[in-house]
């Protein structure tokens, strides 16, 4: 069992409902008064005072909210949409744990039969919890890096660009001759020092032959 669990189980033996118990072991992560989030989180204890949703899974879901959100709609693109998808996504993950996300169901008030205890839906919770937060940590740390990586490659493309272009503005060769070979030869055109280049000889070869045709007949 984690340390949050811990955490999460000694409020609740405190007096905590579950809500609270999940919710207030995650404050310190995100600078919230912890007080304040159990003021907030109270109204949500035994499946919202209804035996409905699980009050452990209403206190990730508040933490999902809080890692998740905006939290100003003038700070930037609106979240709720994606907070709800990722809530969907922990609750589905809790129901195939545990067989139910209602309260009343888990503690199995019209079967008899109980498929999980507060205390072990606290400990589940949170660590949904905590296994959401470093998973959202993860790919911001891979988007870091991959924005990283693209800005290294454009970097030394912009560079490779920059040292081809000055190669052949520098290499006389390459215009005298349009040889862009120059450049991977060392920048030296392929060429017979004493004749002229390669294409220059053969030309005069080519006019030498047809010349001495002309004579013979």
């Amino acid at each position: 069992m984690s340390t949050k669990a811990e955490q999460a189980i000694t409020f609740h033996d405190k007096g905590y409902n579950c809500a609270q118990a999940v919710a207030c072991s995650f404050c310190k992560e995100f600078g919230v008064d912890e007080e304040e989030m159990f003021r907030i989180a109270e109204g949500f204890g035994l499946g919202m005072g209804m035996m409905e949703v699980c009050g452990a899974l209403s206190g990730m879901m508040m933490i999902i909210g809080l890692q998740n959100s905006v939290g100003n709609p003038e700070k930037g693109k609106m979240t709720k949409g994606d907070t709800y998808k990722k809530v969907r996504e922990y609750t589905a993950k809790f129901k195939e744990q545990n067989g139910s996300y209602l309260c009343k169901e888990l503690k199995g008030v019209e079967t008899g039969k109980v498929l999980r205890s507060c205390p072990d839906c606290i400990r589940d919770a949170v660590a949904l919890t905590e296994e959401y937060l470093a998973a959202q940590q993860y790919i911001k740390l891979f988007r870091y890096f991959y924005k990283l990586t693209v800005v290294q490659i454009l970097v030394e493309s912009a560079f490779c660009h920059k040292v081809v272009m000055r190669t052949l503005f520098d290499d006389t060769s390459v215009f005298h001759n349009k040889n862009f070979i120059g450049i991977a030869d060392c920048g030296e055109t392929m060429c017979n020092d004493k004749t002229g280049t390669s294409f220059h000889k053969t030309v005069k070869c080519l006019l030498d032959h047809k010349l001495c045709s002309g004579i013979d007949a």
